[in-house]
């Protein structure tokens, strides 16, 4: 469940459920607020709402680990929502779906891009007003968790050392949620494809042009996914050293192979006198060009692959393995990949593409520079000051 299946007019309503079902009491436990969690939780906790998923993540100290995990069988058994927990959901979710489609403009880049490749170019006025969740009443709301919120839709993903807790981690997890209704999954959202396309949009606040080139990725299920995966990390790295970071941009590229595995989106620098998409492709095309002249050694590969194996279901590096013992954000990260993996394939499909990408011995971006090259594959989007009009 995700943005993709929010309603017609109905923008942030996936977020909005979210939220409730998250602050929401719970058999025996009390509704919490976003301020409490501060106290209840101080290792970490998370809602968040991307266009194909929602993932509710609580991070605890081993002592809580029972309780924890209690309340997350007694939320996903019914929460009740209350007016109280709705308001608060709702000012949440408004205040996010601002930041994310208005107040930063590197956030409405990446928020926005798959939407112009859809069609969709006002999306991020209607997000950004936060209207779609303003008129949501409570009884539609708890009947739209009590519908959603099931274990057919859900994966249970515990990350932890719990080898001294005593606990028998199987009969624990069977007791407390193998007694509640499966319910029904929900339906897929439909399957828009993305267009490439070249557009133009006008910001009030900027002061110069600020861009982006996203880059449609081949199917995850394409065997050749894995070849295109590492050397699309290796691209990014040389990418951003090129173009460094700034206060617009800080993160100059991005991909994400769980949440958004359609779309790499690459954040090439333009220049005030910059009035189309035409200079952040030039850019971008110079950027690669340069790059796949140069060479990644045996090492290079080696270090970058060890370090992303984990997400596919391989083993820790050393690295990973200390920062485990003492970084909660670690655990967090180990949890919701593996969740992500369950949803999206499971374990024998992610386990042959670990794999396929064991098997890359040498890098081979030459392969690919037609394909990154190609505007056959790209959504070239600027963003220009209002007096550029």
């Amino acid at each position: 469940m995700g943005a993709d299946q929010d309603p017609k007019n109905r923008e942030g309503w996936t977020a909005l459920l979210a939220n409730v079902d998250f602050l929401s009491a719970a058999g025996e436990f009390p509704e919490r607020t976003i301020d409490a969690l501060a106290a209840s939780r101080p290792l970490g906790w998370r809602v968040e709402v991307g266009d194909r998923y929602t993932r509710l993540t609580e991070v605890g100290f081993p002592s809580q680990f029972p309780g924890v995990l209690h309340q997350m069988a007694q939320r996903l058994r019914a929460v009740t929502p209350s007016a109280k927990v709705l308001a608060a959901a709702r000012l949440a979710v408004q205040s996010q779906l601002a930041e994310n489609y208005r107040d930063h403009v590197s956030f409405e880049l990446h928020y926005v891009v798959p939407g112009f490749a859809v069609g969709d170019t006002g999306a991020a006025r209607r997000y950004a007003g936060g209207k779609g969740v303003a008129a949501a009443d409570l009884p539609e709301v708890a009947a739209a968790i009590q519908s959603g919120y099931v274990p057919a839709n859900a994966v249970l993903s515990l990350a932890g050392d719990l080898s001294g807790s005593g606990i028998d981690l199987h009969r624990v997890i069977t007791n407390e949620f193998g007694s509640i209704p499966a319910g029904a999954p929900a339906p897929a959202a439909p399957d828009l494809p993305l267009r490439p396309g070249r557009y133009v949009a006008y910001r009030p606040d900027l002061k110069v042009p600020v861009g982006v080139v996203g880059l449609i990725a081949p199917a995850l299920s394409d065997t050749t996914h894995p070849s295109f995966y590492l050397n699309t990390l290796i691209a990014g790295a040389a990418l951003t050293g090129r173009w460094g970071r700034s206060d617009l941009i800080p993160s100059p590229f991005q991909y994400s192979l769980f949440d958004d595995p359609a779309l790499v989106r690459f954040y090439p620098p333009v220049t005030p006198a910059d009035v189309d998409s035409g200079r952040i492709h030039e850019e971008y095309q110079d950027g690669l060009q340069e790059f796949s002249k140069s060479t990644i050694t045996a090492d290079d590969l080696r270090r970058l692959r060890e370090s992303m194996m984990w997400m596919l279901g391989g083993p820790l590096d050393s690295e990973l393995r200390r920062r485990a013992a003492t970084d909660p954000g670690v655990l967090a990260a180990i949890s919701t990949t593996s969740a992500m993996r369950a949803l999206w394939g499971g374990e024998a499909f992610w386990s042959n593409y670990l794999a396929r990408v064991s098997a890359i011995d040498h890098a081979a971006f030459s392969r690919w520079l037609a394909y990154f090259k190609g505007q056959d594959h790209q959504i070239q989007l600027i963003f220009l000051p209002e007096f550029l009009r």
